[in-house]
């Protein structure tokens, strides 16, 4: 009886991940060859601006949701969905308005496009868990599809019509952001036939009990992304005001082109597993099976896309980039650590969220930045960023290996309970 779950457990997340995968990997296809070719375009060094723009957006915007939205895969929340919904409205718009003061008295650029990207991520974040929490992965991945050949392309008319300017960068990658985040919501609002009445906004103390209830998300989980963002995007910044806005863009192409991928792909496999390890505690089904099943695919996975990039890897970027861009492919080296720890480990992470266990991860990403602060403040008394991204890389490494054995603990601990 066991082997014939293991065979259906593991039949069923191969066919779903591959399913996913396939069109979130079509998506980030179009999406490398776009960004390559404007790259090309624009240049390494106004790259290197845009990317310092996304980057304070992507580390604000983790205070955003307060990651309340993960509350939706502890237990199912039908009477009080649309109040963490609204809980999160409010505390986006609070965080996007109180950020955009303190980024200007910073004098940072841009800051209405970073308010913009503030907000649409956080929408996307609340409609995208929901989504998830309801089994409706595939919908967000076909979303993701259709919106991959259209930022790329709008920046390649832009740049025909208006020259390699950074502001028409930005300027189409947030407000692009903001309406597909608001076609998602609309459409899954309407999928789901959910309709919010005006006196609904103003039940504040129903607000107030469910932030009571999950402020464990926002204690751990929130605080605990905000390090590790800032650890993982904090390096553009310092880059870019240490080595100059050209190396920034190398980082910063290097993430776009074979780390964002990676992350398109482990997100989606998480977001399978945590689907599905979310149910199996509900119904106290045992874990580990699955999860031993899924670490063999992502291993396998592993070893196939590594030994093709150190073969072609650098015929790869010359073709993509050109030759004047050959050091993205060093810098992606130096990161190929990093990039194994992330593929084999961070879906497993997902049991701390579903098994509330938060300050584990909490502790793991408060090791992690001060790993980055250390790495990167090397780099700078030196003067060699490689060496910073590399000691960043490999230390990472030795974290997730850590932090993957004690999630596999957890699970061995739970199946025992439920044996």
């Amino acid at each position: 009886m066991k082997k014939i779950d293991s065979k259906m457990s593991k039949s069923g997340l191969f066919a779903k991940i591959s399913k996913i995968t396939i069109i979130n990997l079509l998506a980030q296809l179009i999406s490398v060859i776009g960004f390559s070719i404007n790259s090309k375009l624009y240049g390494a060094e106004v790259i290197g601006g845009f990317v310092v723009v996304l980057s304070y957006s992507s580390i604000i915007s983790i205070l955003s949701t307060g990651y309340l939205e993960q509350s939706f895969f502890v237990k199912k929340n039908e009477g009080l969905y649309k109040y963490l919904m609204i809980s999160i409205l409010y505390l986006s718009t609070l965080v996007t308005l109180a950020s955009s003061v303190f980024l200007y008295v910073l004098n940072v650029s841009y800051i209405f496009f970073i308010a913009i990207n503030i907000f649409s991520e956080s929408m996307l974040k609340t409609i995208t868990s929901y989504n998830i929490a309801n089994n409706k992965i595939l919908f967000i991945s076909y979303s993701r599809l259709v919106l991959a050949p259209i930022i790329p392309g709008l920046y390649f008319v832009f740049y025909k019509m208006f020259g390699a300017e950074e502001i028409y960068l930005i300027l189409i990658s947030s407000c692009c952001n903001l309406l597909f985040a608001i076609i998602i919501t609309i459409v899954t609002l309407n999928s789901f036939k959910i309709k919010f009445k005006f006196y609904e906004l103003f039940k504040f103390k129903i607000y107030n009990l469910l932030i009571k209830r999950y402020f464990k998300f926002v204690k751990y989980s929130m605080t605990g992304e905000l390090m590790r963002t800032i650890a993982f995007r904090g390096p553009t910044i310092v880059l870019e005001k240490y080595f100059g806005k050209e190396v920034a863009g190398f980082y910063g192409i290097a993430n776009r082109i074979v780390l964002m991928p990676i992350l398109i792909f482990v997100g989606t496999v998480s977001q399978i597993y945590i689907e599905r390890i979310s149910n199996f505690k509900k119904q106290n089904k045992k874990i580990m099976i699955l999860t031993a099943n899924l670490l063999k695919l992502l291993s396998i996975a592993t070893i196939i896309g590594f030994s093709i990039y150190f073969v072609f890897g650098k015929w790869m970027i010359n073709i993509l980039l050109g030759n004047e861009f050959e050091e993205v492919y060093y810098v992606i080296i130096s990161l190929l650590p990093y990039a194994l720890a992330i593929i084999v480990f961070n879906p497993i992470f997902s049991v701390y969220s579903v098994f509330e266990k938060q300050e584990f991860l909490f502790k793991m990403k408060a090791g992690i930045l001060c790993l980055s602060i250390i790495s990167f403040s090397i780099a700078i008394i030196l003067n060699n960023y490689i060496l910073g991204l590399s000691l960043f890389s490999l230390s990472i490494f030795v974290v997730y290996v850590l932090y993957g054995v004690k999630s596999l603990k957890i699970i061995k601990k739970y199946d025992k309970k439920n044996n």
